[in-house]
């Protein structure tokens, strides 16, 4: 590209109006007439020695040569001084200004100066405007009547009427008119001005600028949209600490996007659940103001402020990835598995690096959204059909004040425009929009992008281009890195006696970090207060059935002691049931109907239990022949029909009714609005001590209790779906409850205790560990191999390179666990297959294909069992086919229901696989 400012030729500036000088023959000489001249022509503040040109002297002529004045319009006093000879004959004085590459020349400017008297040698007249201003019609020669002012362009070529960068450089001409009967030996005087762009400066702008864009969902996603988005700001000026600046030479700025989306049960593992509801959450990205603070070179030099020079300068912004980078995982499969998965289709718009490809939801690659979203014209400017983007009043709020619009050939680029006074005057900027894929990185360059230097070009590189860029002003940014902010929105113990240990939520957040997850917990956990964890436990008791509630001390004992529930001993709890009985008979008089359905409902109605469904764990006694037997023997019956004769089999039940109940009733502690995961700790599940594992993820309700969109209350079973009636998700928190003393994990000192933990299968986990595999599972990540039961995990959505996924049970390499490199490809937001999907046939042909190799980024995850079967047929053959594996069909209608309502816009990449549903994940 050539040097900038480039060096001005002649022909830069064809005019044909320049005559010649005077030249009289040797014979004429003595009888000449009178003669004058324009012997100097030159401008104040001088950037360089005096110095002008005629048609005699008309050199090619360098940034640095005598002869170019750069200046900063509005903020140099400029001045134009001229020198005559024979000035007694010169009548008047015509400046005229030019600008490069119009021809035929057409002067956009003139200033003409008649003398009524006889004129001074040396005379200036101001040259900061080309309006016809009061101040601009004086000159220095009293002798002169006030200057005659024209202008020749088109007032929207110069916004402000001064001279601009946009049309840099300049030539100035000055010609002189004798009196009637002399002449001029040299007529006509020329010079060069330069407008040069000096600094840009690159800037995070503020917050209250972010676009106002239109964003996917409804009304209030898009709030919400817009309060994750501010946070994004929030944290990227505290990383800035308060100065803005993003020029290159800083560390890496951390994109965090807040997001707490958490599954709703396990089998959304084996889908794209997460990439849907991820990508419903942050669409197109987060939208970051990046601001360029374009400065222009006065005549000392120095880099100046001149907003109103900037005119119509167009500026490109360009883009570069980031190269792929291990970081500190410390597993070398899972290191290849990524660099794999990262080198994907690496001629899809090279410069875009190590990025997410667009096939997996990245921005790499033809047919991306883009990273500058162009914006059209600002919607206060006036101007803004001709490209300008003037501000003359306050834009609306959360408006970009800068028109934004796409390149040509580098698809990837966009340009933009400065504002020249108001709000942003001085600036350019874009609404930078980086993908929502951790781990993906963006350097971002702005360049001055005069008309002459062609920028857009498609075979250059964002290397390439800034070395091609030479001395053309550009900037380039630090890089931008995308990461995922999640909250431990609480950490509760039930007592100060609950056993920390040496836990350390450090580790957690290293483990997570490998996936690019940046974790936010509470500075210390806090101690739940017993008559808080009492009125909890009243809340959830109207959900537990009698059975269970047989068995449970009534609420107001419930907050003694570390563990989770307490249970009435074997004996209490039968003469609860035999109470139970009694009651349930007093229901029942001797003057109603006995039919089924009354004795049915008349004892619903006086437990209470009329609003929910009936089971048999409410041990609603039907049979009227029971009636007239004994409580004793109906109690005595009940008991054997749930197979709880002895005090071995009762507590096997209240361990698995207690996790359960546990659940409900942390449930019911967690507060509304307070998104994120919410941990819950106890010392054992139960007073019998029978617990199965240190700790479970467990799908919760939603601890809201009105809709955020339609504000509406929901209903229980919206709160256990946590999903409104009008469709809005609500996704934002999960729960996890550990139940066994985290210091045993370092320190089991008898044996009862190494028993326990061997029974929890966790003989070489830590507590860090376990935390890390329950909030895997809330990232919906499903159980790997080994050490799982076959029906506990899937091979499939796991890396086989590796058997040392942290969603494994394998703790006997606890000290190598990490998660495998699927797993983090999932949960830094790539899809599990290429986008978009196929349709019609190629959709059971995609579904029917062998499954791939793991290593494979494309994986497909397919259900054997419904390979063979699926053949060549149709997705609708299959969903509606009768002859039957009816488990297959109900898998593909599962697989369309959750395309539709998770928007998953690949459905033919779905994994299916048969799996009941659950409600804990330990």
């Amino acid at each position: 590209m050539p040097d900038y400012p480039s060096k001005i030729r002649p022909a830069q500036f064809a005019d044909v109006n320049v005559p010649a000088p005077f030249n009289p023959g040797p014979v004429q000489a003595c009888n000449a007439p009178p003669q004058c001249a324009i012997t100097q022509l030159w401008l104040s503040p001088a950037s360089a020695l005096p110095q002008s040109f005629n048609p005699n002297n008309n050199p090619e002529v360098a940034a640095a040569d005598r002869g170019r004045y750069r200046v900063a319009p509005t903020v140099d006093d400029i001045r134009i001084h001229w020198e005559l000879s024979g000035r007694e004959y010169v009548e008047s004085l015509e400046l005229e200004l030019y600008r490069h590459d119009d021809i035929p020349a057409v002067p956009l400017w003139t200033k003409k100066i008649d003398f009524a008297g006889l004129a001074a040698k040396n005379g200036d007249t101001p040259f900061n405007s080309l309006d016809d201003l009061p101040v601009e019609r004086a000159c220095s020669d009293p002798s002169a009547a006030a200057p005659v002012i024209a202008r020749h362009y088109v007032p929207t070529e110069f916004p402000d009427d001064c001279l601009t960068v946009e049309h840099s450089p300049y030539k100035l001409k000055a010609t002189i008119t004798p009196r009637p009967g002399n002449v001029a030996t040299y007529p006509v005087r020329w010079l060069y001005i330069d407008v040069l762009v000096g600094d840009i400066l690159l800037e995070l702008g503020p917050g209250a600028i972010v676009p106002n864009m239109p964003f996917i969902g409804m009304p209030a996603e898009r709030q919400d949209f817009e309060r994750r988005n501010q946070i994004v700001h929030a944290e990227l000026a505290q990383q800035l600490a308060g100065s803005m600046s993003i020029d290159a030479g800083g560390d890496a700025l951390q994109v965090l996007l807040e997001s707490n989306v958490f599954g709703r049960d396990s089998w959304e593992w084996y889908s794209n659940a997460f990439f849907s509801a991820y990508a419903a959450l942050w669409g197109d990205g987060p939208i970051i103001p990046i601001i360029a603070r374009v400065q222009v070179r006065d005549a000392a030099g120095a880099s100046v402020d001149a907003p109103r020079a900037l005119g119509n300068a167009r500026f490109l912004w360009d883009w570069e990835g980031a190269k792929h980078s291990p970081g500190t995982i410390p597993d070398k499969d899972v290191k290849a598995f990524l660099a794999d998965a990262v080198h994907y289709k690496p001629g899809d718009w090279p410069h875009g690096l190590d990025n997410c490809h667009v096939d997996h939801g990245g921005k790499r690659g033809p047919g991306s959204s883009p990273v500058f979203e162009p914006n059209g014209a600002p919607v206060d400017s006036p101007q803004a059909a001709n490209g300008y983007a003037k501000n003359t009043v306050n834009p609306i709020a959360a408006q970009m004040p800068f028109k934004v619009e796409a390149a040509g050939t580098r698809t990837w680029a966009a340009y933009s425009y400065a504002r020249t006074e108001g709000l942003g005057a001085g600036q350019t900027g874009v609404p930078f929009r980086p993908s929502r894929i951790v781990g993906d990185g963006y350097t971002l360059t702005c360049y001055f992008a005069p008309s002459n230097v062609n920028l857009d070009v498609a075979n250059r590189t964002a290397a390439e281009l800034r070395a091609d860029a030479g001395t053309l002003p550009h900037a380039t940014s630090r890089e931008f890195t995308v990461r995922r902010l999640m909250q431990v929105a609480r950490h509760w113990k039930k007592t100060a006696a609950i056993q920390q240990g040496i836990f350390s939520w450090d580790r957690v957040k290293a483990l997570l970090g490998h996936t690019g997850i940046e974790l936010r917990v509470p500075p210390a956990a806090s101690v739940v207060v017993a008559v808080d964890y009492q009125n909890a436990f009243q809340r959830s008791w109207d959900a537990i059935h009698m059975l269970p509630r047989c068995a449970c001390l009534p609420p107001a004992q419930q907050d003694v002691n570390d563990w989770g529930v307490n249970f009435r001993d074997y004996a209490q709890f039968v003469a609860e049931v035999e109470a139970h009985v009694h009651r349930c008979r007093g229901f029942i008089t001797s003057d109603m109907d006995i039919s089924h359905n009354a004795i049915v409902l008349r004892q619903r109605t006086g437990l209470g239990i009329h609003t929910r469904l009936w089971y048999s764990d409410d041990l609603i006694l039907e049979d009227a022949n029971l009636l007239g037997k004994p409580d004793q023997e109906i109690a005595k019956a009940l008991l054997k029909e749930h197979k709880l004769t002895s005090e071995k089999l009762y507590k096997e039940k209240c361990k698995e009714w207690s996790s359960t109940i546990l659940h409900d009733v942390c449930d019911e502690l967690t507060d509304p609005d307070i998104e994120g995961l919410h941990l819950f700790q106890f010392d054992y599940q139960d007073n019998f001590l029978n617990w199965s594992m240190a700790a479970e993820a467990y799908t919760s309700r939603t601890n809201r209790t009105t809709c955020r969109e339609c504000a509406n209350v929901l209903t229980v079973k919206q709160r256990e779906e946590r999903e409104c009636a009008c469709g809005t998700r609500l996704r934002g928190n999960s729960g996890i409850v550990s139940i066994y003393p985290w210091s045993r994990y370092q320190d089991a000192r008898t044996w009862r205790e190494q028993g326990f933990a061997l029974l929890g299968k966790m003989v070489g986990a830590t507590p860090e560990i376990s935390m890390t595999h329950e909030i895997g599972h809330h990232l919906f990540m499903p159980h790997a191999p080994p050490g799982t039961s076959k029906a506990g995990s899937h091979p499939t959505f796991h890396d086989d390179g590796t058997w040392t996924c942290i969603m494994s049970y394998n703790v006997a390499q606890a000290s190598s666990l990490t998660f495998c490199g699927l797993c983090t490809l999932r949960i830094r937001g790539w899809s599990m297959g290429a986008t978009p999907a196929p349709t019609g046939n190629e959709v059971a042909t995609a579904l029917a294909q062998p499954q791939q190799s793991a290593r494979d980024p494309l994986l497909l995850a397919v259900d054997p069992d419904a390979a063979e079967w699926i053949g060549k047929k149709t997705a609708v053959e299959i969903a509606n086919s009768v002859p039957l594996q009816t488990s297959i069909r109900n898998r593909v209608q599962r697989a369309t229901r959750m395309a539709q309502d998770l928007r998953i816009h690949d459905a033919a990449t779905v994994p299916l696989h048969n799996r009941a549903r659950q409600n804990r994940h330990p």
